[in-house]
């Protein structure tokens, strides 16, 4: 195993916390994110906390860290990719179904990390948007690091 896959293995290693803590959150949290702002109480607003900040730590390092190391990889290269860039060379690679939805997952956690002025109502509607992003996160990021041959290939290699 060379630099960038021992590189990639610890990522995949790494990410497996925050994603078992991100799908127990979407397990147990629903009913407490569902309520209006103004209805929750002190639990509902740290169960909602606790979901974005895992959400948040989950979308990073799949974007920021294990996309990139993925691409070096691959390309046996260690070059930096403005972010767009690794993501389409990872779609070349058909590890990616849906670039235009990663783009859109990252504008989701944009927003809700720079928690810029929001209504009550536009606030709850970002926290439905990231709660549905935040199963597909789950879901995509388990079928990369499972069913991906090309991933595979990397650690057979």
């Amino acid at each position: 195993m060379n630099v960038r896959q021992a590189r990639l293995a610890e990522t995949f290693e790494t990410i497996g916390g925050p994603m078992a803590r991100l799908g127990s959150s979407l397990r147990d949290d629903g009913d407490s994110l569902a309520k209006a702002e103004q209805a929750k109480s002190r639990l509902d607003l740290l169960a909602t906390d606790a979901f974005l900040q895992r959400f948040q730590q989950v979308a990073d390092l799949a974007l920021r860290k294990l996309f990139p190391q993925l691409l070096a990889a691959l390309e046996s290269s260690d070059a930096r990719h403005p972010f767009g860039v690794v993501l389409d060379r990872l779609d070349g690679y058909e590890i990616l179904s849906d670039v235009p939805w990663w783009l859109a997952l990252n504008e989701i956690r944009n927003r809700l990390i720079h928690e810029y002025a929001m209504t009550p109502p536009e606030r709850a509607e970002e926290i439905g948007l990231a709660w549905i992003a935040a199963g597909r996160l789950h879901a995509e990021l388990t079928r990369i690091k499972n069913n991906s041959d090309i991933v595979k290939g990397l650690f057979s290699a």
